[in-house]
């Protein structure tokens, strides 16, 4: 008994200690400028001037609407850490929140969870930007362990409401919840499956579900009401084909950034899932990492080439890593040991690669605005190839309240000129636009799992 209220106190020792942790790197990647996504959320949250007009007139799919009211609140000009808040708050809950579902196992398994979610480098990502992908994850998150706790004790009243509150929410932050809500539903139904006949797990789903299903339901109704009211209607920033080879790509990146291992070892986990001992979190996380991606690439939609779409894979990962992690380490002091070590040899490239993401900060467009104050400390004009290039130097100018007029015409020829790149290629060392020459002054290559590529130009005079 006594070993046991050891273990439990210091489970939620290293629970308290690497949430800190887990918060502290996801403000040290919050300091950079906004990238594009996130420039492109602060000017709608700007001009669509109230929570009502973030519902109603922000017909786009880069409207994350709770991530769109909090950069609306904040106003235009706030930090950057203070615009990316919300994801690092609804981030950094998500630790203990994904600790709690551990701690059901054993607190071993809840103190690993916590130190894999606090660290991992694609958890860190979108806990630090300004988008809804990080309270998404909390929602989803905290609908898991609801509905984990249900199944334990199927015969105690399901907390529906409370799963219908988390996955509304989650919806209002991020529409891929609708894949974490598919991958809980069918987990939920084969488990009981097991237990009870076809007519009782419908019952049982209706009752645990549907109050969730109402709600998302009157959500996407309004959201389809406001589109089809526009004048617009509903515009997508870009639509890419499905390509096996580019989901392949999306799929290999997310597991390296969600593991912190190279491409080929994260991969060697994956194979490993469907031969490991079976367990509640074994199962969901054979619906969030294989079955669900599996549909998307089978249902050819597009942009099924983004990492981020997955991200309900990370999450179920993690928490059956989570536990086979503690479960080897109850079997003995040389098998302790041996989780000790697979544990630690997760922890060093995550924080490898968090370290990474810290220095680059997405490519800092921020840095942009720096080198043309010190050229042109009262101001200037910019010229930029692509429109989409104007919401990123408005946001970034308007933080450091420097007076920059930007310019989607390349004549007349302004003093700056700003190209970005949508892959990784070369930037050419000198260009002329609107006859005129110019220098290259300074660039920035994003490094992770979002950001901008871009070349700052100046014209010879």
């Amino acid at each position: 008994m006594r070993a046991l209220e050891f273990q439990s106190r210091w489970a939620r020792a290293a629970i308290v200690l690497v949430t800190s942790a887990g918060l502290a790197l996801r403000i040290a990647a919050s300091t950079g400028a906004l990238w594009l996504d996130e420039a492109w959320s602060a000017v709608f949250a700007r001009d669509s001037g109230t929570p009502l007009g973030v519902l109603l007139l922000i017909n786009h799919d880069n409207n994350h609407h709770l991530n769109t009211m909090w950069m609306q609140l904040v106003g235009f000009d706030a930090p950057p850490l203070l615009q990316r808040a919300l994801a690092i708050a609804t981030g950094t809950l998500t630790i203990p929140v994904a600790a709690a579902i551990g701690w059901r196992r054993s607190p071993a398994a809840g103190a690993i969870t916590a130190v894999l979610f606090a660290f991992s480098p694609a958890l860190v990502c979108y806990g630090s930007e300004a988008r809804g992908y990080a309270p998404m994850l909390l929602a989803f998150t905290t609908a898991i362990l609801l509905v984990d706790r249900w199944l334990a004790a199927p015969e105690r009243e399901p907390r529906a409401p409370g799963l219908a509150i988390a996955l509304g929410l989650g919806l209002l932050a991020q529409a891929t919840i609708v894949f974490g809500f598919a991958a809980l539903l069918a987990w939920a139904a084969v488990e009981r499956r097991r237990l009870a006949g076809p007519a009782t797990v419908a019952r049982e789903m209706l009752r645990l579900f549907g109050p969730a299903m109402l709600t998302m339901a009157a959500i996407v109704g309004l959201m389809w009401w406001a589109a089809h009211s526009s004048r617009d209607g509903f515009a997508v920033g870009a639509i890419d084909p499905h390509r096996w080879d580019g989901w392949a790509a999306a799929l290999s990146k997310l597991l390296h950034y969600t593991l912190g291992l190279p491409p080929l070892l994260a991969a060697a986990a994956i194979v490993a899932l469907p031969f490991a001992p079976a367990s509640r979190l074994r199962a969901l996380a054979l619906w969030g990492v294989l079955a669900f991606p599996l549909v998307l690439a089978l249902l050819a939609l597009p942009n099924s080439m983004m990492p981020r779409y997955y991200l309900v894979a990370s999450v179920t990962l993690l928490l059956w890593l989570g536990e086979r992690l503690a479960d080897i380490a109850a079997r003995g002091v040389r098998n302790r040991r041996a989780a000790g070590l697979a544990l630690l040899a997760a922890v060093v490239p995550m924080l490898a690669l968090d370290r990474v993401l810290i220095v680059n900060q997405r490519g800092d467009p921020g840095a942009a605005i720096t080198a043309m104050a010190n050229l042109a400390p009262g101001g200037t004009t910019v010229s930029v190839d692509r429109d989409r290039e104007t919401a990123v130097l408005d946001a970034a100018a308007a933080v450091r309240h420097y007076p920059l007029t930007v310019q989607t015409e390349l004549c007349p020829a302004a003093p700056f000129l700003l190209i970005d790149a949508d892959a990784r290629g070369a930037f050419p060392k000198d260009v002329r636009a609107c006859h005129r020459d110019y220098r290259v002054v300074r660039e920035g290559r994003a490094e992770g799992l979002s950001g901008l590529d871009w070349q700052l130009l100046r014209r010879r005079d």
